[in-house]
């Protein structure tokens, strides 16, 4: 993965914390993301392919994480995921349409 893309997943796991993020949070992840050199595409496709088949868990979990997950952690899931025959599995459902 280059650096953008790293830090670019590294925000949007973000999005996963069970937590509400308020205004301050989302407009400090919209400027993250700004500064990146990912255009929309790219970035749907991080938030599509790689961060959510990594942490849609989260969201459902009785005790999810809410502080932040460990980027060195949520990277290497990543990287092992895009080396496996998973990735193409986005989600739990979509192995079954």
């Amino acid at each position: 993965m280059r650096p953008e893309e790293q830090q670019a997943c590294i925000v949007l796991s973000m999005l996963f914390l069970d937590t509400e993020l308020g205004e301050f949070d989302l407009s400090w992840m919209t400027n993250d993301l700004q500064h990146l050199s990912l255009d929309e595409v790219a970035l749907t496709n991080l938030l599509r392919y790689d961060v959510f088949p990594v942490l849609w868990h989260n969201i459902i979990a009785l005790t999810g994480e809410w502080q932040w997950f460990d980027s060195a952690w949520l990277l290497a899931k990543i990287v092992s995921r895009r080396r496996s025959w998973l990735r193409f599995v986005t989600a739990p459902g979509q192995a079954l349409a």
